[in-house]
């Protein structure tokens, strides 16, 4: 090998070096993100046990589970099954 191709090779590995070194960087950070957003959607709410809310107009399932639940909102929302209706007034919904 010549010295000029040894200096290609080095310049090379030097290069994959900083690539591997930011990739690794990288990927702590994302990391370090997914964990902290897992600890930050804690399901920590609560609805007193056996809740029955009558649907009011201009009622919203926010608004509902907002009145009705303390902690995190998201949650209890995320947690009720919305899939098999839309609000409607004087519909009863059964909270969390």
């Amino acid at each position: 090998m010549t010295d000029k191709e040894i200096a290609a090779w080095t310049e090379t590995e030097q290069r994959r070096d900083v690539a591997s070194t930011f990739m690794l960087f990288t990927a702590l950070l994302f990391g370090l993100a997914v964990f902290a957003g897992v600890l930050a959607a804690s399901n920590d709410y609560d609805c007193p046990a056996d809740t029955v809310v009558v649907v009011q107009p201009g009622d919203t399932l926010w608004g509902i589970v907002e009145d009705n639940c303390s902690g995190d909102v998201r949650a209890a929302v995320a947690d009720i099954d919305v899939s098999t209706f839309t609000l409607t007034p004087g519909q009863e919904i059964y909270l969390p």
